[in-house]
């Protein structure tokens, strides 16, 4: 019996098809659904029995955002909604009926964020960024996941942050190491407890006396383990040791932040991130009235127009606090907010490149350049020669250069 045959079996026997997940999942009740929740999860129940793949599992599979909003007291039988919608996922591709983009893993030579990042940096950044290393005693690990490696200049700006609090730390590089979070957004539920064994066995190679993490994925992933590990996020191991008043030069004005959904609906230490920004912009954070909405990247994927509203409206909101900045935590937020569809009357900055500054450290965002122009073939121009530097075929980088910035594909991201 297969993984995800014996979930789907543990699911059907359990769920009752109340559909107190369907009726609280925002970015399913933004797409005005024409059937009630309960009809809705009674069809989630009759695929996963054996039953046929109605456009109602597609839409429930496909417009999930993994906010894990719905994993909290929501379920009365204690069934994980949202593990539900990654398995759906895995059954649907497994019958050839959801196939949202053909799935290249982080650890493929040729994957998506491995060709950005060499894009994106020089020679010498992308060995530095790729290169396992030790500083003295190696006491603190930091991981910075995979999905960071499509822009760059914020790890590189997180490993000069790293140098400038911690003499003795230890860098194990994403892609070759991956939470397994990429896997099962993509349905392969089998590959993401591999990567996610493989990464935990890396972890323990050494006996770290923390292991800083960098994506909220990662931290969420580690949060809901039962492995004990030293784990902690960055915006916490930064808050911990960043000196006092070290406040940036330039007066970005007053912000506000959008939290990564995951880490806001299971709590996980939301006032890391709000007090190293007032320690580095020297300003108190303004609250948006909802105090947490998901990028909507799900949505997104699975109902454009309605996507759509979803971020201007995020935007909106956060333009209405009357701040001048909206901060992101999340990559995968700040890779939506900066799409070139969008207009906002707000500037957005992730709070890594505002730590950066206030401590002097900056590197060229060249990601947020590109993402703005939203021209791949103004993009290519740009790389110039550094084109002909890389392993990959000409094809290949123009394909990766096509699906990351061409506004039309604006939805093909991870989170």
């Amino acid at each position: 019996m297969t993984l995800l045959r014996f979930l789907a079996d543990e699911f059907s026997k359990t769920c009752t098809a109340c559909g107190a997940c369907a009726a609280m999942c925002p970015a399913l009740t933004a797409t005005d659904p024409k059937e009630t929740p309960s009809a809705i999860q009674g069809h989630v129940r009759a695929f996963l029995e054996g039953g046929p793949p109605t456009g109602t599992v597609i839409d429930r599979a496909q417009l999930c955002n993994e906010c894990y909003q719905c994993t909290v007291d929501t379920c009365p039988v204690g069934l994980d909604p949202m593990r539900t919608n990654l398995l759906l996922r895995g059954c649907l591709r497994e019958q050839g009926v959801w196939t949202q983009g053909v799935f290249i893993p982080p650890s493929d030579p040729a994957g998506d964020e491995r060709v950005l990042a060499a894009l994106l940096t020089t020679s010498a950044e992308f060995k530095r960024i790729t290169t396992p290393f030790k500083k003295g005693d190696g006491r603190f690990l930091f991981f910075p996941g995979c999905n960071i490696y499509s822009m760059p200049d914020k790890l590189l700006t997180a490993m000069d942050i790293m140098d400038r609090l911690v003499d003795d730390w230890s860098f194990l590089p994403g892609l070759s190491n991956c939470c397994g979070g990429n896997h099962s957004t993509a349905g392969f539920l089998t590959a993401e407890r591999a990567a996610m064994d493989g990464l935990v066995d890396a972890f323990q190679k050494d006996d770290f006396e923390a292991i800083v993490l960098w994506c909220p994925t990662c931290v969420t992933l580690f949060h809901l383990s039962e492995v004990d590990l030293p784990t902690v996020s960055f915006a916490r191991f930064v808050t911990d040791r960043l000196p006092g008043q070290t406040v940036a030069q330039e007066d970005i004005g007053s912000i506000t932040l959008h939290d990564p959904c995951k880490n806001h609906f299971l709590r996980i230490d939301p006032g890391a991130p709000r007090e190293l920004l007032t320690q580095v912009t020297g300003k108190v954070v303004l609250e948006m009235p909802r105090e947490n909405v998901c990028c909507g990247y799900g949505l997104l994927a699975g109902s454009p127009e309605d996507g759509r509203r979803w971020i201007q409206s995020r935007l909106e909101e956060a333009s209405d606090t009357g701040a001048g900045t909206m901060v992101n935590i999340c990559h995968g937020c700040h890779w939506f907010f900066t799409g070139p569809q969008w207009t906002p009357d707000i500037r957005i900055a992730n709070y890594v490149t505002l730590a950066g500054q206030a401590m002097g450290i900056r590197h060229e965002e060249r990601f947020l350049k590109w993402r703005r122009w939203g021209d791949p073939v103004r993009i290519m121009v740009d790389v110039g020669d550094r084109i002909d530097q890389l392993p990959w075929p000409k094809d290949r980088i123009e394909a990766v250069i096509r699906k990351a910035f061409a506004p039309e594909m604006a939805t093909e991201s991870s989170s």
